[in-house]
């Protein structure tokens, strides 16, 4: 798989074709941009830990359908099939194909195995109950733009950081189909953040309490708790023994990584071993793959391992 998206990007990238879709990841950015305030509101309303968890999982799981790496997916906005809300409540029922959802949720949740351990954090804009990370720094590998970074990853990258951890977001450093750079994830941080701001304040007069007015990306971005780092991937998949000095210095004592999309997490690196905890996320959508995973197209991948695994 990595020898081939090498060879077809390299000649479209000979070809003159080096950022093929960039008009539709700046449309699709600006869809989600849209629609995530509804969506980190409603990840709020959700009091139970557990679900919240979950929710957050399946978010991620519907933002990653749209792939125009793959023939299936990518047919989906043409026909109108293609909404993220739309998507998420027509998942597939677990038990998905590699489940290990309730192994995640309960290494979030062991810290907070009880009510008088969560957090009501007022400084957030959401003022909502949080519930602290075990992690102290994750290392989210980052897929697609619109949709799929903005409504599926990001709300998971904020509860993290709601929860006390560092976050280091590693992106692409060249095109290479819808994939979202690093470049470009940088700048769509502060519209992001923005974007949340807005959202829960319905605007903002300045005052004393404009800092604790800022939102939760916009605070860890000020404080550098939410960097975003090239991962000196050029391809919709990624050999983690080739990454970016700028990555290997990020990730220093990095206790989670998360691996989100296809080509990362199921296509590449799998079964891949961690020093760390790790979790990949993902949509299936090849058949050819669904095959060896002994699942259906559009089936879910959860797996979560802990070093000693």
């Amino acid at each position: 798989v990595l020898k081939l998206c090498g060879l077809r990007d390299r000649a479209l990238r000979d070809l003159g074709f080096e950022d093929c879709f960039l008009h539709v990841k700046t449309a699709e950015n600006a869809r989600a941009l849209a629609t995530l305030p509804a969506v980190l509101r409603e990840m709020d309303a959700i009091r139970d830990p557990g679900a919240r968890i979950e929710a957050l999982v399946r978010g991620v799981f519907a933002g990653n359908v749209f792939d125009l790496g793959a023939a299936a997916s990518a047919a989906r906005p043409a026909d109108g099939d293609g909404g993220f809300e739309a998507t998420r409540a027509g998942l597939k029922r677990r038990p998905w194909c590699v489940d290990h959802l309730d192994a995640f949720r309960d290494a979030w949740l062991a810290s907070a195995t009880d009510t008088s351990s969560l957090k009501k954090k007022t400084d957030d804009v959401s003022s909502e109950t949080s519930f602290p990370s075990p992690w102290k720094k994750c290392v989210l590998f980052v897929d697609n733009a619109g949709a799929d970074v903005v409504l599926g990853m990001l709300p998971l990258c904020r509860e993290l950081l709601r929860g006390g951890a560092e976050v280091v977001l590693a992106a692409n450093e060249r095109p290479s189909i819808n994939d979202v750079t690093a470049r470009e994830l940088r700048a769509l941080l502060p519209r992001v953040a923005e974007a949340e701001r807005l959202g829960f304040s319905g605007g903002f007069t300045k005052n004393e309490n404009e800092n604790a007015s800022l939102g939760v990306f916009q605070r860890a971005l000020d404080a550098n708790t939410l960097v975003v780092v090239s991962s000196g991937s050029d391809l919709p998949v990624i050999d983690l023994s080739r990454v970016s000095a700028e990555l290997v210095d990020a990730a220093r004592g990095a206790d989670l990584v998360v691996l989100e999309g296809m080509g990362r997490g199921i296509e590449t690196n799998l079964f891949a071993r961690f020093a760390c905890d790790a979790l990949n996320l993902g949509m299936v959508k090849h058949p050819e793959v669904a095959q060896c995973l002994r699942g259906t197209l559009y089936d879910c991948v959860c797996r979560f391992a802990r070093p000693e695994e």
